[in-house]
């Protein structure tokens, strides 16, 4: 059960998943954990993140989910 407690994660797993996915150490990343169907927003998300980096050029997004029939329709948008 949720109890509202939040533990933070393992400092190592942290630095693993970055290099991982070839993010530097204290690089801002934005993430979206979900289905990529428009109704979701994430064609919004993806330009909302592009003006953030006008400002803030190392931001990251990174998107988890969906699949490639979804992915192909946000590359079209």
């Amino acid at each position: 059960p949720l109890d509202g407690a939040f533990d933070p994660p393992d400092p190592g797993a942290v630095t693993a998943l970055r290099a991982e996915y070839g993010l530097a150490p204290g690089e801002p990343v934005i993430a979206y954990t979900g289905n990529f169907d428009p109704r979701q927003g994430v064609a919004q998300l993806i330009e909302a993140h592009a003006l953030l980096r006008r400002t803030h050029p190392a931001a990251r997004l990174l998107l988890v989910g969906g699949g490639a029939g979804e992915i192909a329709a946000l590359r079209r948008e």
